[in-house]
C-alpha cells in the first residue's frame, strides 16, 4: 500500500489533465456566458422599467389624451436614451382603456441564447384628470 505522500510525488496524471480539459473548462465558460447573458438582461429589464414609470408619471398628469405624443415628445426623447444600444423608443400603440386609468408598456426583444426573447415592463395607474390612457412602446 502506498502512502498519500508517494502519491502527490507522482503529479498529475493525463487522466486528470483531459478530464480538467474535457469537463471543468466547458462548464466554466458555459457558467460565465450564462452569467453575462443574465447580467445584460436585468439591466435591459432595470431600464425599461424605468422608461415606463417615466412616461406613466408625466401621463398621468395629462388633461386631454390625445395630445400624447405633441405633449411629450421630451420625455419620450429623455426615456430613449435608456433603451438598450442601437434602438430607439418607438410608439407602437395609442389607445382608450375607458377606466380611468394610464397603462404604459415598455417592450424589447432579445436576441440572447439561454432566456427569453421579449422582455416587458407594464405600468397601471390611476389618472389625476380622469384621462384614459394605453400606451404600448418599444425599444427597437
Amino acid at each position: 500500500m502506498r502512502s498519500n505522500k508517494a502519491l502527490f510525488r507522482n503529479g498529475i496524471g493525463l487522466d486528470m489533465i483531459l478530464a480538467f480539459l474535457l469537463l471543468v473548462l466547458p462548464t466554466l465558460a458555459f457558467i460565465i456566458l450564462l452569467i453575462t447573458e443574465y447580467w445584460s438582461i436585468m439591466r435591459i429589464d432595470n431600464n425599461l422599467k424605468l422608461i415606463a414609470n417615466m412616461v406613466s408619471q408625466k401621463a398621468q398628469q395629462l388633461q386631454n389624451a390625445q395630445n400624447w405624443q405633441e405633449e411629450y415628445t421630451s420625455i419620450l426623447n429623455t426615456a430613449s436614451t435608456y433603451c438598450p444600444k442601437g434602438s430607439n423608443l418607438v410608439t407602437k400603440n395609442l389607445g382608450n382603456n375607458n377606466k380611468g386609468e394610464v397603462t404604459i408598456l415598455v417592450t424589447y426583444r432579445f436576441d440572447g441564447k439561454f432566456f427569453d426573447k421579449t422582455l416587458s415592463a407594464k405600468i397601471d395607474t390611476l389618472s389625476y384628470h380622469d384621462q384614459n390612457l394605453t400606451a404600448t412602446l418599444a425599444c427597437e
